[in-house]
């Protein structure tokens, strides 16, 4: 029992300081809200939660990754129950709607801080819920390395990751307070570690000339003051000396390549879409960047990344998701909402040029599969651009595809039922505008009673009735007010303009849009294949349309990109029949679906999947599948486990364990006692009383096997040189085996069959 107490007092001690300097590392993230308190004290929450739940699997002896299942499990029940109570069976257990739901807060707090300027104002709830969910992993992180795996000095690799952002992304440094507590916290930590280690060793050692006392133990104390001054006197000399230390303004740069002055000739860096288009175009130096070979009978406008979120005054790009399972290799998912039934695809083979340092691959808008060649390069399911994890990102990339030609016609388009409502509300968000921005664009599209129709209306009267003029010397300014005065008196611009006012304008009318970056079209080398350069980059508006997809609109006059599309200027020779109550689009309302659900609900609410008795059958058969599967998973893992443990293993002290570790775990297996504090000797004699109280008699003969296994064992733990030849290996497999099947059969059968399908000693340490 008093080992026990001991057991548990360090565990709790090395949870408590893992906890609290992992609180301390998050709160290096307090001036990226304005109320840092609304994540701040939930945090601490979390890491008391943590600590508890860590310390009592501990102390009972479960594994590490049992451990941390029951955080994990604990913590989201918490979380859920904390950001979404009605959404849960009795305010606590989640439900499929309430994980959704705060997935999507988790969601709209990562867009939040990501777009606008630090603090982010308090208005915006969902930014503290991202910061807490980034807490819950620093938090899992730092007990899992330090207390569960035993790594303390790893620990500080989370804590660093969480120290590094508000150094990076804010404009102030890390706060002294937090530095100096997150440091001595980390110090601590070690010191508890250390001596939970050191104390296995027995009795202190006293100062000279005193005698040691017998029960004396190794204390927390005893390393801790140490750890304490010397992890005190770091932080000191690392508060002094920081002031005089040069360093960089950052991890990340602004990704701009050349400065205002269009230095940097020779090369074209595209990280910042609409930024770097400018300077390009500005620029007018032809550099060579991309060169394609395709027989495809369309080489225009191939896209470079989707700007889909207008926050402020600006189109940006949104987070992507580019994890690994995304990787640019082999079929890429079809564009949500995209009918490709029947389109045959064509091959492309392209390559970027040394002068091309870009952050997103160019490809047709209808890109089917895809292999490159050089760099890590990932898709984002939602938009289906392709973004380079190198930093910098590679040039001279060869890459090929295969794509489909868009094909759409203005009745089809005319036709089309009303975009999905979370589609609507994801892509019609915007600040608040001029007003003069939703009355012209009201005026301009009056004529029309379709989404197309207004939106053809809106094009025609930038490209050819509305007075504009394309240039690349546009009037000064910036903002919303520029935006304003480019669509009512200067009239003046590039594709830039262009495109953001048409997308602009569309979605002040409640027209699902957003703005894409790329090339336009391509001049022809004399072996037939295509180059594109500096010069043809461009930028457009897409609009939704459920059926189809998002569809490409050009306003920039035909002076920089010819004729319109096809399915915005024939409607004399291809009217539109007259809408039906059922599929009107005239001036959709924005509903109050979540944005974040955009892509989902886009899929759902425009394409057919299977129904009826099949789907059903089908659906349960695979459900059974992976229950069968489920629970067959512990048992199939343990029968590895057995196999693998008497096998010999060519270190003869690790083969004699494990032969030892396979009884031990056939004993917890069954619920059978087995005194993990005592001697091999002591463990054998538990064993015989069980097998005695089972049968009935005494152990019948060749018990002595037993006492020969534990000799085995004893050999190989205490004897130096020690040595296991094949016949002992061989006779110690046999004991392992008979006593196994002589402990099973002292139990009942369904506490035997129990044991082979649900083992208990995986999750025990």
């Amino acid at each position: 029992m008093r080992a026990r107490d001991h057991r548990a007092g360090f565990e709790s001690a090395a949870a408590i300081a893992a906890m609290a300097f992992g609180w301390s590392a998050a709160c290096s993230w307090q001036g990226m809200v304005a109320e840092p308190a609304q994540y701040l004290v939930p945090a601490l929450v979390a890491a008391a939660l943590v600590a508890g739940v860590g310390t009592a699997g501990r102390v009972l002896a479960l594994r590490w990754y049992a451990v941390l299942g029951l955080q994990i499990v604990t913590l989201l029940v918490w979380f859920h129950h904390r950001q979404n109570p009605d959404g849960a069976v009795g305010g606590w257990l989640p439900t499929p709607g309430g994980v959704a739901e705060v997935i999507n807060q988790v969601r709209d707090g990562s867009d939040a801080v990501n777009r606008y300027t630090a603090p982010v104002p308090g208005n915006y709830t969902d930014a503290p819920v991202y910061l807490i969910a980034c807490a819950l992993l620093i938090l899992l992180l730092i007990d899992l390395i330090a207390c569960g795996l035993r790594l303390p000095a790893w620990a500080g690799i989370p804590a660093l990751v969480a120290v590094a952002i508000p150094i990076n992304v804010l404009d102030q440094g890390l706060p002294a307070p937090v530095y100096v507590a997150t440091g001595l916290l980390f110090a601590v930590l070690l010191a508890v570690l250390e001596a939970d280690r050191a104390t296995a060793w027995g009795p202190v050692v006293g100062r000279p000339g005193t005698a040691p006392s017998g029960s004396a133990r190794l204390s927390v104390l005893a390393l801790g003051t140490p750890a304490l001054v010397i992890s005190t006197a770091a932080t000191a000399l690392a508060l002094a000396v920081a002031p005089g230390v040069p360093v960089a303004s950052g991890l990340f740069h602004d990704g701009l390549g050349a400065g205002p002055d269009g230095g940097g000739k020779g090369r074209v860096t595209l990280s910042n879409p609409l930024v770097d288009l400018r300077r390009d175009l500005v620029r007018n130096d032809r550099l060579p960047l991309l060169d394609v070979r395709t027989r495809s009978r369309d080489v225009s406008y191939l896209r470079l990344t989707v700007l889909d979120s207008f926050v402020d005054d600006s189109w940006t790009p949104s987070p992507r998701d580019l994890a690994t399972d995304n990787a640019a290799s082999g079929p890429l998912p079809a564009p949500a909402g995209v009918n490709l039934t029947g389109a045959r695809p064509t091959e492309w083979d392209l390559r970027t040029t040394a002068a091309f340092e870009t952050t997103w691959l160019p490809t047709p808008s209808l890109t089917r599969t895809i292999e490159v060649d050089a760099g890590d390069w990932r898709y984002d399911p939602r938009f289906g651009d392709i973004a380079a994890i190198d930093d910098p990102p590679p040039t001279e990339v060869p890459y090929r595809l295969t794509a489909v030609a868009p094909s759409y016609s203005a009745a089809g388009l005319a036709a089309a039922r009303p975009a999905p409502p979370a589609v609507v509300t994801a892509m019609t968000k915007l600040p608040t505008l001029p007003p003069t921005v939703k009355e012209i664009a009201e005026r301009v599209t009056a004529a029309g009673t379709t989404q197309h129709a207004k939106a053809v209306l809106l094009q025609d009267w930038f490209r050819r009735n509305g007075g504009f003029t394309y240039s690349l010397d546009p009037a000064p300014g910036g903002g919303l007010d520029q935006l304003a005065r480019f669509i009512t008196t200067d009239k003046v611009g590039y594709c830039e303009q262009f495109a953001a006012a048409m997308a602009v304008m569309a979605r002040a009318l409640g027209i699902p849009a957003r703005v894409v970056v790329g090339f336009l079209a391509p001049s022809e080398k004399v072996d037939g294949a295509y180059r594109f350069t500096s010069d043809d980059l461009h930028a457009w508006p897409e609009i939704y349309f459920a059926g189809s997809g998002w569809v490409r609109f050009e306003p920039t006059p035909g002076a920089r990109t010819g004729t319109a599309p096809t399915w915005t200027r024939d409607l004399d020779r291809d009217p539109a029949p007259t809408p039906s109550p059922s599929t009107a689009t005239s001036s959709p309302t924005r509903p109050t679906s979540d944005p974040s659900t955009a892509a989902p609900e886009a899929a759902r609410g425009t394409t057919d999947g299977p129904t009826g008795t099949a789907s059903i059958v089908a659906s349960v058969i695979a459900g059974s599948a992976a229950l069968l599967l489920l629970l067959g998973a512990p048992g199939v893992l343990r029968v590895r486990q057995r196999h693998r443990r008497l096998r010999r293993d060519p270190d003869p002290v690790a083969a004699a364990e494990s032969l030892w570790a396979e009884l031990r775990a056939t004993a917890i297996d069954l619920a059978l006692p087995w005194p993990d504090d005592r001697s091999p000797r002591m463990v054998a004699e538990v064993l015989r009383a069980v097998v005695d109280a089972g049968s009935g008699t005494a152990t019948p003969s060749g018990a002595d096997d037993l006492a020969l296994l534990v000799a085995l064992v004893e050999r190989a733990r205490y004897q130096d040189g020690f040595e296991l030849t094949s016949h002992d290996h061989a006779t110690a497999v046999s004991t392992v085996r008979r006593w196994s099947g002589l402990l099973t059969g002292t139990v009942a059968p369904t506490r035997a069959r129990l044991a082979r399908v649900l083992p208990a000693s995986l999750v025990r340490s």
